[in-house]
């Protein structure tokens, strides 16, 4: 995504690995991703913060694309949440 800031975020806690990608313009990335020749495998659908779809890559790679269109989580050191801005 040339022109979008993304962050990654890297989930261990389950049996499978997951990988988020949080995007500035959701749209965008959606469309973006298409044009790659990806697929969207579940979505989209509204989360807390924003936006979320599960997409697919062409070698078959599952991975999340998020915004925070909706605001983001205030956490403490220990990663809790407090309160959503």
């Amino acid at each position: 995504m040339d022109e979008d800031v993304t962050e990654d975020l890297l989930h261990n806690s389950g049996r499978k690995l997951e990988f988020e990608f949080k995007v500035t313009s959701f749209l965008n990335a959606v469309k973006e991703i298409k044009k790659a020749g990806g697929r969207v495998i579940i979505g989209t659908f509204d989360i807390k913060t924003g936006k979320c779809a599960v997409v697919e890559n062409l070698r078959n790679y599952e991975y999340e694309i998020i915004d925070s269109t909706k605001g983001t989580f205030i956490t403490d050191v220990e990663g809790n949440i407090f309160r959503q801005e």
